[in-house]
């Protein structure tokens, strides 16, 4: 999903309380919840639920500005998640953003 079970603008960080969470994705059998909206990626495995957040392929708000995306692998034993994280040419993306129809607001994000 995009960003929660109730809306797609409230945020669930790394550092978010997980009990109440945990509890609503049991009582409807989900094991893992894969997310994004805060741009910052991370894998977080509770007693019962895995939260990943995948981060962002292209607007990262983490301190290293990668592009990243979550691997999950199912196996019949076990649930693996990982983070991979890849350099992009952030300053040209910026560029053709500012050369075309696109709003500056886009370009200016990857300026800071």
């Amino acid at each position: 999903m995009h960003a929660s079970l109730h809306s797609n603008d409230e945020y669930i960080h790394e550092s978010t309380p997980k009990a109440d969470l945990s509890v609503q994705l049991r009582e409807r059998a989900i094991d893992i919840l894969v997310m994004g909206h805060t741009h910052h990626s991370y894998v977080q495995r509770t007693e019962e639920v895995l939260f990943i957040n995948c981060g962002s392929v292209g607007r990262s708000k983490e301190k290293d500005r990668k592009a990243s995306y979550a691997l999950v692998t199912l196996t019949e034993e076990n649930i693996e998640a990982k983070i991979v994280k890849v350099d992009y040419p952030i300053e040209e993306v910026a560029a053709a953003i500012y050369h075309s129809d696109i709003p500056d607001f886009y370009g200016d994000f990857y300026a800071w």
